[in-house]
């Protein structure tokens, strides 16, 4: 008498298990690891870099100043030796073009550029002039995130008298 070593069940049961097994068994095929363009519904959920560009293109405003080592303005303070500075606010969001707005409310219009190196902010062709700046504002950035930014204006305000100006900004 034969023997059977599988039934109709126990073969399907066997042929189900030898295909589980070389599927998970292969390795995975490797995938490109260059992201996606940003917004598209490929887009990796890994976070991707963000240029220095992309984080300057946010409209800044003061949330402290200091003057020559003296903290003349902080927004949470009702008594700052400064308070103007609650108007400063320096506009880029729009590419290359920045709208400056001093301590006294002044506006002005010219455009910005970021060093090779990262490390400067100089925005130029301000008009009006604000003065003694031949239209032109260097700030170093000292340092950045998404939301927060501090810069050092090293040239003289005639405005404040003030050799150096550090703003620390934020998002408004």
């Amino acid at each position: 008498m034969k023997r059977k070593l599988f039934n109709k069940s126990g073969l399907s049961i066997f042929t189900l298990m030898v295909l589980t097994f070389l599927l998970t068994a292969c390795p995975k095929k490797k995938t490109d690891p260059t992201p996606a363009t940003p917004g598209t519904p490929s887009t990796p959920s890994t976070p991707v870099a963000t240029t220095i560009t992309v984080k300057l293109s946010k409209n800044w405003g003061a949330i402290s100043v200091s003057e020559d080592g003296t903290v003349v303005f902080t927004n949470s303070n009702s008594s700052n030796i400064k308070p103007g500075y609650g108007n400063f606010k320096i506009d880029l969001r729009s590419q290359n073009a920045a709208k400056l707005t001093e301590y006294d409310g002044k506006s002005f219009t010219g455009t910005w550029s970021i060093s090779s190196d990262e490390k400067t902010l100089t925005v130029t062709g301000l008009t009006p002039q604000p003065t003694d700046t031949g239209g032109t504002i260097v700030f170093t950035i000292n340092e950045i995130t998404d939301s927060s930014m501090k810069i050092t204006r090293t040239s003289k305000n005639r405005k404040t008298g003030a050799t150096t100006t550090i703003y620390t900004l934020t998002i408004i």
